[in-house]
């Protein structure tokens, strides 16, 4: 009788020990688990709407132009959908008229040596109205009619 509750309790062993072995994550066991790190800002992607992408596209390189940059060295931070309450496109310009008319459309923000410039478009254009520094007024070094 003892020899046979040793051969159990070895096969219950062996079979305790290969299931470990066969679940094991090869992780050590710890009850702490180490902080997710965020993603890098700059690794981050912007979603861009299929229909705001030539806009966009243009955008940056009207940015670069004006300011004598690559291309690549503007980054798209915000693209949303709005909806201007005239054709202006929230940009009038001083002694125009404008089509007293709800445009849907896209507000682009793009980033370049720390400041963030702003465009705004209507939906279905491949072009951008240039609107200048986000929530500021524009030098008039690097204004120059976007539309």
């Amino acid at each position: 009788m003892m020899l046979r509750s040793i051969g159990t309790l070895g096969i219950v062993s062996l079979c305790a020990v290969a299931l470990a072995l066969c679940c094991s994550t090869g992780e050590p066991i710890s009850a702490e688990k180490p902080e997710p790190t965020a993603p890098d800002a700059l690794m981050q992607e912007i979603y861009i709407p299929k229909d705001a992408q030539l806009s966009v596209d243009w955008a940056i390189n009207d940015l670069a132009s004006r300011l004598d940059v690559a291309s690549d060295n503007i980054k798209t931070t915000e693209v949303s959908q709005t909806e201007w309450s005239n054709s202006s496109l929230g940009c009038p310009s001083a002694g125009q008229m404008y089509a007293q008319v709800i445009t849907p459309g896209y507000v682009i923000k793009l980033e370049s040596g720390g400041q963030t410039w702003e465009y705004h478009t209507a939906l279905g254009s491949s072009m951008a109205k240039f609107c200048g520094v986000a929530n500021s007024t524009i030098s008039s070094s690097i204004t120059k009619t976007a539309i």
